[in-house]
């Protein structure tokens, strides 16, 4: 039997109607009056901004804390839901122990940014704060390997400064044994070849011969120039040395030839660190002349009673 279209048009929940719960009722002059003086109050004591947020609060706590289909099923849209079939119960499938029983929090938004902007702002946050951390951490390291570095150029240099000061220490105690060995000789280092210098001091020496290598060729260079070619006066009661000392001429040069042949020798010597070529020539003057480098005093025996090692560190 097919439905009536009576049946069909009650059915239709899309145009069904509903009666208004919220019409008006008829009001009495005293309950009107009595409404009039509690809005009057109301009006005259204004409530602060913190008590309506406050209130505002609790009432929309107390209301996403309750169901409204169980607390009021016959209010309108619980008598649609109705008509819709739907139930209380467990949200989602029927029978699922998992199914979710209330509905998702509801999370005021305050700010007026869009959706998700706050999380792409917490993901920017985030995405800074570890390249901050990271670079932190490099900056933090490469304070370390800095201060270290300086800290070891710091050690390299004074080092090669002690050496230096050894070897000058070293070549004057050579040669005030040769004077006194040879007192009728010049007694200049110059005067050897270089291979027979001690391997101690010989960068001294080598040095040395470098350096008046290119104070000649800078002179020669000057001297080559069109404005030094003018007459020079002559001092008969100039002699060797003075010429010498004002650069008029040259020292004899005996290395020249041997300065350029191979120095095996030298060469893995001078490969070492400077603190290890500080060490030997410490132990040379020790053993050769009882003298410490340290305490800057040559002792009268092998005994060097007084001295307090070999190190610096044991002098301080």
């Amino acid at each position: 039997m097919a439905p009536s279209a009576a049946q069909e048009e009650e059915d239709d929940y899309m145009t069904m109607l509903l009666p208004d719960d919220d019409a008006p009722k008829h009001e009495s002059s005293i309950r009107r009056r009595a409404r009039q003086q509690r809005e009057a109050e109301q009006r005259a004591h204004p409530k602060s901004k913190t008590q309506l947020d406050r209130e505002a609060q609790e009432a929309r706590d107390t209301a996403l804390s309750s169901s409204i289909l169980v607390a009021n099923p016959e209010n309108k849209g619980a008598r649609i839901l109705a008509k819709l079939g739907y139930t209380s119960g467990p949200l989602g499938a029927g029978g699922d122990a998992n199914a979710r029983t209330e509905p998702i929090n509801l999370v005021m938004k305050e700010d007026k940014s869009g959706i998700g902007h706050e999380s792409e702002a917490k993901r920017k946050f985030r995405e800074e704060a570890e390249a901050l951390n990271i670079d932190m951490k490099k900056r933090k390291i490469n304070e370390d390997e800095y201060q270290q570095r300086v800290s070891q150029e710091r050690k390299e240099k004074r080092i090669e400064g002690q050496l230096w000061g050894a070897m000058k220490v070293a070549e004057r105690l050579d040669e005030e044994v040769e004077q006194a060995e040879n007192p009728n000789g010049r007694g200049q280092t110059e005067q050897r070849p270089v291979k027979s210098v001690p391997l101690v001091w010989r960068q001294l020496v080598k040095d040395r011969i470098e350096r008046e290598r290119e104070q000649r060729r800078q002179r020669s260079l000057h001297e080559s120039l069109p404005q030094s070619r003018l007459p020079k006066l002559e001092d008969s009661d100039e002699d060797e040395d003075d010429k010498i000392a004002l650069g008029r001429e040259d020292k004899p040069d005996i290395f020249e030839a041997e300065t350029e042949e191979e120095d095996s020798e030298f060469e893995e010597f001078i490969a070492l660190d400077p603190e290890s070529r500080l060490q030997s020539l410490i132990e040379y003057l020790r053993k050769k002349y009882q003298y410490c480098f340290w305490c800057k005093y040559q002792y009268p025996d092998e005994a060097m009673e007084g001295c307090q090692g070999l190190t610096e560190d044991e002098h301080d």
